[in-house]
């Protein structure tokens, strides 16, 4: 190699460590003491920023101190969402390959891992390729869930839970599929709501209590086994994704009741401690997050209704092939009006068995629609929009008839075209160019044409059954006020650690809700920022006399303060510090979120 090979090569190499710098202000997040009451555990090193190592005696003590873990929550962006956003404009093409963002990953969780226990991380992908091995070389045991998806798809990103090899011992995991919400709904319109593939994972974890040194974290678990340690103290960690768009609170309501349920009959015969981590795609200013976390009484009818209301682009994530199949039943209901519903139910097998033996479309979550999985019957798959309409005569329209105003004209004016310029073509050559260029034309309607005429039926739909809804979404809300405690964000009392946070926020105000009392963000793009992640834990009220019967709390004691107290925050980046390149993702952080982390201690 020459000399100006490799001066260059060594310029290279410069360059990407300066954009790499630990001095960076990106990286310095310290760890802020929640009170001044648990200054007696510990000394300044408190404030320890990541980028600094840990002198020995301090790693000694802080790892004899098996009472306190360490949990981060870490929505880390997948690799396939952000080659496929068009809101990532901002992030070059350097930060936005897989490539460079591991190596970005590598370092960052290198050093993070000096002090965290447990890691919950959402949108992980290159699992098998990278992240297994990968958190295992830094002395974690991993446990991976796919979204739910078809078989077609041979990888898909998910969830994933590490923990210490060397200081906890699984005890018991359950993972949670949300899409079994629709298999087992049999609302047709519910099932559209709750047919998404986010998922969960519940992971009971014993904290070993060694006798003697703390081993080294490279050490497989299974050389730990002869070792002394207390296994009476234990920890359930939850992580979750769930569904992202913001309208669709009934979905995150689901998804959320289903996750309780599952943590207090998982925890039922435990007793143990819970932390619920994730990105839960809910701001502090929504209703569901005031319901869970502050206020579950006084809400009334109107409120509830306005917020769980059913979305009104419901049918965006339903492919144009059940929507077309969708229209043409009811197109068939419109010119047969005499048809009732067991007529509907009598029509012909053929029929039936072509719609049950079209090929299978995926939505966007990459998921089958349910449409085409969740009857046995043209007729009872769309009976729904039959027998909860009234005005379905009412379906041609004004948009329905210009659009087909216009289509006509189209294909009249295409036809003239077609003859003047086609004089020598056969009649029979002639009626299949015209038939081609017919359904040409219906494959191409576009999918507000579609969304029209379903939405003017929902509509309709929605003005009936607004009582139903009602009914519908406040049984789940009560089955949580009545079984699950008020959930406590750790982060919530950020402001008392950071105040200096939200200064030069002002203007942003305007655009986007700021909670005083959370950090402002943590996930800061260029289009949005907010708070969307959460550590959360559970308020202890089995002295609460106001709950119904006390077999309602089973799996839900020992909680906050009794068995659990949040010690510590990991700080979270000045706004200025991230907008250095515009927003997240960038060449120093390769997540549009941020990493949250606490500390608590164990009783």
């Amino acid at each position: 190699m020459s000399s100006n090979q490799s001066n260059n090569n060594n310029n290279n190499d410069n360059n990407h460590n300066n954009n790499n710098n630990d001095d960076h202000p990106i990286f310095h997040r310290e760890f802020l003491p929640l009170s001044d009451d648990h200054n007696e555990h510990s000394n300044n090193n408190n404030k320890l920023t990541i980028k600094h190592e840990q002198t020995q005696q301090t790693q000694q003590n802080e790892q004899q101190s098996n009472n306190k873990i360490t949990i981060m929550s870490y929505n880390i962006l997948a690799q396939r969402l952000i080659n496929r956003r068009s809101s990532f404009y901002y992030v070059s093409k350097k930060a936005a390959k897989w490539k460079f963002r591991k190596q970005q990953f590598q370092q960052e969780f290198t050093k993070i891992s000096k002090k965290i226990d447990i890691f919950c991380l959402q949108e992980v992908d290159f699992y098998e390729e990278f992240w297994r091995d990968f958190l295992s070389s830094l002395g974690y045991q991993t446990i991976f869930q796919p979204k739910t998806t078809n078989k077609r798809e041979l990888k898909m990103y998910g969830i994933l839970i590490a923990y210490r090899k060397d200081k906890f011992i699984l005890e018991k995991y359950q993972p949670i599929e949300f899409s079994d919400l629709a298999n087992e709904e049999p609302n047709r319109i519910h099932s559209l709501e709750l047919a998404k593939s986010n998922v969960g994972q519940i992971i009971a974890l014993k904290i070993k209590k060694l006798t003697g040194d703390r081993c080294d974290n490279n050490v497989e678990s299974s050389s730990l086994q002869n070792k002394d340690y207390n296994e009476e103290k234990g920890i359930i960690i939850s992580n979750c994704h769930c569904f992202w768009r913001v309208n669709y609170l009934y979905t995150k309501l689901r998804q959320l009741h289903y996750l309780f349920k599952s943590i207090k009959h998982f925890n039922k015969n435990l007793n143990y401690p819970i932390i619920s981590c994730g990105d839960f795609n809910l701001t502090p200013n929504t209703i569901l997050y005031n319901f869970l976390c502050k206020e579950r009484n006084n809400l009334s009818d109107d409120l509830i209704y306005e917020n769980f209301k059913l979305p009104k682009d419901i049918f965006l994530n339903t492919t144009v092939i059940e929507l077309n199949r969708m229209l043409h039943l009811q197109e068939e209901q419109l010119n047969n009006n005499k048809l009732n519903n067991n007529n509907l139910q009598n029509k012909d097998e053929k029929s039936v068995n072509d719609v049950n033996n079209n090929e299978n479309v995926n939505n966007e979550d990459g998921m089958r629609s349910p449409m085409s999985e969740m009857s046995t019957s043209k007729s009872d798959r769309f009976l729904y929009f039959f027998d909860s309409c009234t005005n379905l005569e009412n379906l041609e329209n004004q948009q329905e008839q210009h659009y087909n105003n216009n289509l006509q004209n189209k294909q009249h004016n295409k036809q003239n075209n077609q003859e003047l310029s086609n004089n020598e073509e056969t009649k029979e050559e002639q009626e299949q160019t015209k038939n081609k260029e017919i359904k040409k034309e219906e494959e191409e309607k576009p999918l507000e044409w579609y969304l029209s005429k379903l939405h003017y039926t929902l509509h309709d739909e929605l003005l009936i059954n607004k009582e139903k809804r009602l009914h519908h979404v406040k049984k789940y809300l009560n089955d949580i006020k009545h079984q699950v405690p008020l959930l406590k964000s750790v982060y919530s009392n950020y402001h008392k650690v950071d105040p200096y946070i939200y200064n030069g926020l002002e203007q942003d105000e305007e655009r986007f809700f700021i909670d005083k009392n959370h950090p402002p963000y943590t996930t800061f793009t260029a289009e949005f920022f907010g708070v969307l992640d959460y550590i959360f834990i559970y308020e202890d009220d089995s002295n609460n006399n106001d709950n119904n019967n006390d077999k309602d709390l089973e799996g839900f004691r020992n909680q906050y303060p009794k068995g659990i107290v949040p010690l510590k925050l990991l700080s979270i980046p000045h706004h200025e510090v991230l907008r250095e390149q515009t927003a997240l993702p960038n060449e120093y952080l390769s997540s549009d979120h941020i990493g949250i982390c606490a500390q608590f201690e164990i009783k």
